[in-house]
């Protein structure tokens, strides 16, 4: 890390790459729930997803995928927790560490951007020796990765792309000779290649290739210290607390504007309000002395209409009396009348009145009462009560015959 720092500039970002054995990414099936909860449970039982060289605690960095799948990558956490303090001691500003997994998958999207977009990709790392990492990318995020062993021929990475993304794309990194045999092999067998050369030398390692494709993009999955997480969670706080200070300067700043048109446009409805106020009070004026001759005109009418029904029912109901009846009362309440008399066919009384249009709801107001007069003539007192219909009944005019 020394010579490091003394070669370059530690005032930037310190990117570092961890290949296996020491870091892994691997895609898991879990339910859905909070990204600090899983990582809590994933980095309590490590072992279970993948096989680390040392039995110590390793930090867990996760993300979704999709309903019921994550992508986690792994790393001692004494790992972290010593780069990040060497950063620290030389003078850089920050560490970024990821897993070769994330720097290849990070490269391919930089470098190879139409490839990256297939929904299915393989990226081999290649050296002078031959294939050191394979990686399946779904997406463009890694998928599934494996670590090649030592002087592995390309059947193995043709056995990979057959079990993993059959007939995808491939995409190699590395120059020289080895990498191009490799191609040739892989489109032989019906895959379309690409090799990318990422500027070092024919016989460099993979381990400095994979160092440069870590350099070309920042980490998707960051593998931090939790002293580390702990700190950004401070500078976050930070930024969180300015943030909400300008958000209440913004909204008092929105405030005071609202506020200030509110004030000029109720003055300005105050000014319009004083000028018309002459000709307002003027037109209530008038508004109410035409109320006023309206409720009037209105109540003679329904006096008028009151009065006419009331005749026109009297006179109806007079003139529709058979033979032998004298009325001795009748009289009429608001749409009800009420008729009191002698006859000697109160039984024709009742169909009188039942058959004039202008009267319903004929009934009996009390029992009938028969008395005998001179000459044994019997009579019956009878009182009806009815109601007046609503609309008036006009007879049809006579049709004229030409």
């Amino acid at each position: 890390m020394a010579l490091l720092s003394a070669s370059a500039n530690p005032d930037g970002i310190l990117r570092v790459t961890l290949g296996r054995p020491v870091a892994h990414t691997r895609t898991l099936p879990f339910p859905t729930m909070a990204r600090s909860a899983f990582e809590r449970v994933v980095a309590r039982d490590w072992a279970r997803h993948i096989i680390g060289i040392r039995a110590t605690p390793h930090t867990v960095a996760g993300e979704p995928v999709d309903r019921g799948r994550w992508r986690a990558a792994f790393a001692p956490t004494d790992v972290l927790d010593a780069l990040s303090q060497a950063a620290a001691e030389q003078g850089w500003a920050g560490v970024d560490i990821r897993t070769a997994d994330d720097a290849i998958a990070g490269a391919v999207r930089t470098l190879a951007p139409a490839e990256s977009r297939e929904a299915d990709l393989v990226a081999v790392v290649c050296d002078s020796t031959g294939p050191t990492d394979i990686l399946h990318l779904r997406g463009g995020a890694p998928w599934v990765g494996r670590s090649l062993p030592a002087a592995s021929g390309d059947n193995a990475v043709v056995a990979f792309a057959k079990a993993h993304a059959h007939r995808a794309p491939v995409v190699i990194f590395g120059g020289g000779p080895r990498a191009a045999a490799l191609a040739r092999t892989l489109g032989d067998k019906g895959h379309r290649t690409r090799v990318i050369d990422v500027g070092l030398p024919p016989d460099a390692t993979a381990a400095a290739t994979l160092a440069v494709l870590g350099t070309l993009s920042p980490a998707s999955l960051a593998l931090r210290t939790p002293a580390v997480s702990k700190a950004r969670e401070g500078q976050m706080r930070g930024v969180t607390r300015w943030l909400v200070v300008a958000t209440a300067a913004a909204l008092l700043a929105a405030f005071g504007l609202e506020h200030w048109r509110i004030t000029t446009a109720s003055n300005d409805v105050r000014l319009r309000r004083a000028d018309i106020s002459a000709e307002v009070s003027n037109a209530i004026a008038i508004r109410s002395a035409i109320e006023a001759d309206v409720d009037v005109a209105s109540a003679l009418a329904r006096r008028e209409v009151q009065t006419s029904r009331t005749s026109a029912v009297l006179a109806a109901v007079t003139l529709a009396m058979p033979m032998g009846t004298a009325l001795t009362a009748v009289s009429v309440a608001g749409d009800t009348i009420s008729v009191e008399g002698e006859s000697t066919r109160s039984a024709a009384v009742y169909e009188s009145l039942r058959a004039l249009p202008m009267l319903t709801a004929v009934k009996l107001a009390s029992p009938l009462r028969q008395e005998r007069q001179a000459g044994d003539v019997a009579v019956e007192h009878f009182a009806f009560n009815a109601r007046v219909r609503d609309t008036d009944v006009r007879t049809p005019a006579p049709k004229v015959t030409r």
